[in-house]
């Protein structure tokens, strides 16, 4: 089968993985990828890069995204694909889908609805709904964002699949043998917005000291200033934090997770999240937080805890436990590997996106 994938970046590497695990699966793919993808593109999928075709993405408030748009479109029907897999949101495209519909049409919803705090988004206009009607199928990463779908009433259930987040095995390239868990030492890796919760984090923290006292917090991650100052204000023991408020290379966020005990994710809500991906990658248990589809990513007990959002006393308590227990959180971290090594591969995951190819081209759900 033949498939064009155009994705605009963002989101992660999770555009990244999935172009590498659908040039290596048995379909015919293409792939269309903004130019400022090339490099990384280059590094990930070695000999499979001729098979992407690069573009100029003008920010965003320029009107020459128009031009942009007619012309991705025009080289997708130069290469007649029985379908089009669209992974990721860019309003601009909204403008190119009516043409693009004459063919089956695949749309992966990483976010369903936008994140409280997320103020960096809130300059980008409109939303997944502009393109629904045009999507013959929606892939979505877990069954709750598939509520958030259905209820919105734009697409029927018997449209949208569920395809998980897939691994960050990827990174293990930046892994350093030399580098040890440094003990004690808990991480909150991404994005510092208010969806991440890190107020309860802190404020769990003198309970986590009690029992721990030489326990460390790494928070790293580029974020609200204004955000962070709220937290800040509020640490019982300020000393016990460390703060990457930046942009973190990929090398140093391998040594973070190897370096953490355990990966902590106390999120307000959310839908799913590639830093639980990067724990597991790395053989890390997590503490998160009972959101959107993060309890699906978890085998609670076997490969992390899951507790109730906001909520300090359990999270404390959970995070208290990992750390006193060092047989299980070496147990858990083993499973979480295991996990991400098998139904969260990319090498499954493909191949479940090549039956939702089929479906599309079939006409299923339509």
């Amino acid at each position: 089968m033949r498939v064009a994938l155009l994705t605009f970046g963002g989101y992660g590497f999770y555009p990244q993985f999935l172009i590498k695990g659908l040039l290596g699966g048995s379909d015919d793919v293409t792939v269309f990828a903004p130019r400022q993808l090339e490099e990384t593109l280059g590094r990930i999928l070695g000999g499979w890069k001729d098979r992407v075709r690069y573009f100029h993405m003008p920010r965003m408030r320029y009107p020459s995204n128009l031009w942009m748009v007619r012309r991705l479109v025009e080289q997708i029907e130069r290469i007649k694909p029985d379908v089009v897999h669209i992974t990721g949101y860019y309003p601009w495209m909204y403008f190119g889908l009516r043409r693009l519909s004459k063919y089956p049409l695949v749309l992966t919803v990483h976010d369903p609805e936008k994140h409280s705090g997320d103020t960096e988004n809130k300059v980008v206009p409109g939303s997944y709904e502009w393109c629904y009607k045009y999507a013959t199928r929606v892939v979505v990463m877990g069954e709750e964002m598939k509520k958030i779908v259905i209820d919105g009433g734009v697409m029927g259930g018997s449209s949208v699949d569920v395809i998980p987040h897939g691994n960050y095995h990827d990174f293990l390239h930046w892994s350093d043998p030399t580098i040890k868990e440094q003990e004690n030492t808990v991480l909150f890796f991404g994005r510092i917005w208010k969806y991440k919760g890190l107020e309860y984090l802190v404020d769990a923290e003198p309970m986590i000291r009690k029992e721990i006292p030489d326990v460390r917090f790494v928070i790293a991650g580029k974020g609200s200033a204004q955000y962070l100052q709220s937290i800040r204000n509020r640490m019982v023991h300020p000393e016990a934090f460390r703060f990457m408020n930046e942009y973190v290379s990929d090398n140093m966020v391998a040594r973070l997770y190897q370096q953490a005990s355990l990966v902590v994710l106390p999120y307000v809500d959310g839908t799913q999240s590639g830093p639980l991906l990067l724990a597991y990658s790395f053989g890390k248990p997590v503490v998160v937080t009972n959101v959107g589809s993060l309890p699906e990513y978890v085998d609670d007990g076997r490969t992390g805890y899951v507790v109730p959002a906001r909520n300090p006393e359990a999270l404390a308590d959970r995070i208290v436990r990992l750390l006193k227990d060092g047989n299980a959180r070496r147990g858990m971290g083993e499973a979480g590997f295991r996990m991400s090594s098998g139904k969260l591969s990319w090498q499954t995951l493909t191949g479940e996106y090549s039956n939702v190819y089929e479906r599309a081209r079939a006409g299923v759900g339509n």
